[in-house]
C-alpha cells in the first residue's frame, strides 16, 4: 500500500509539474503557471486529476481495461520516438553539432533508430495511429492558446500547418470510424 501511494504521489507530481514548468517558461498558456497560496500548481493538478478521472471512468466501461491503456501509452510514445530518431538522423547526415569522430556512429545509430521506430509505428497498426491522433489533437488547442497569449503567430510555417491539419483530420476520421464500429479499440 505504501509503495502504491508513493508511486501515485510521484505520478501526480510529475503530471502536474511538467505543464506547470512549461507554462513558467512560456511554452504553455499562462493559466497553467497559476499556483495556490502554498505554491502548488493548482491548475495543472486539477487538469491532470480530471484527465485521470476520465480515464478511470473509461476503464469501467472497457472490457479489456489494461490492454486499452497499454495501447494508449504505447501509441502516444511512438510518434515522439520517430520524430526524435528522425532529428538525430538529420543532424548526423548534415554533420550538425557533431565532431568528425562522432559522425559515422551517429549516422548508423540515427538511421537504424529511425527505421526501427518507423517499423514500430507500422507494427502498432491503424488502431494505434488512430488512438494517437485522438490524444494529440487537443494539444494543438493548448499550443494555440499559448501562442495567442504570447502574441505569436500560430503554426508559422506551412509544414506545421500541414501536420496539424493531418492530425485533426485523422482524429475526426478516427472518431467516426470508432463511433460506427468500423474499428474497435481492443
Amino acid at each position: 500500500v505504501l509503495s502504491l501511494l508513493g508511486a501515485m504521489l510521484g505520478y501526480v507530481i510529475i503530471a502536474a509539474e511538467t505543464p506547470f514548468e512549461a507554462a513558467r517558461q512560456g511554452v504553455f498558456p499562462k493559466s497553467f503557471a497559476r499556483t495556490n497560496k502554498n505554491g502548488a500548481p493548482i491548475v495543472t493538478v486539477l487538469i491532470s486529476a480530471g484527465i485521470t478521472q476520465l480515464f478511470l471512468i473509461v476503464s469501467v466501461f472497457s472490457s479489456s481495461t489494461y490492454q486499452f491503456f497499454y495501447a494508449c501509452a504505447v501509441s502516444t510514445i511512438l510518434i515522439p520516438y520517430v520524430c526524435s530518431a528522425a532529428y538525430y538522423m538529420k543532424i548526423a547526415w548534415k554533420r550538425e553539432h557533431l565532431t568528425p569522430e562522432q559522425v559515422k556512429k551517429a549516422r548508423v545509430f540515427g538511421t537504424v533508430g529511425f527505421v526501427y521506430t518507423v517499423f514500430l509505428v507500422w507494427a502498432a497498426g491503424l488502431v494505434g495511429i488512430m488512438i494517437t491522433t485522438i490524444l494529440f489533437a487537443p494539444g494543438i488547442i493548448v499550443y494555440a492558446m499559448g501562442q495567442r497569449e504570447r502574441g505569436e503567430k500560430m503554426l508559422p510555417n506551412m509544414a506545421d500547418k500541414a501536420i496539424a491539419a493531418v492530425i485533426v483530420v485523422l482524429m475526426a476520421v478516427s472518431i467516426a470510424l470508432m463511433a460506427t464500429g468500423t474499428i474497435q479499440v481492443l
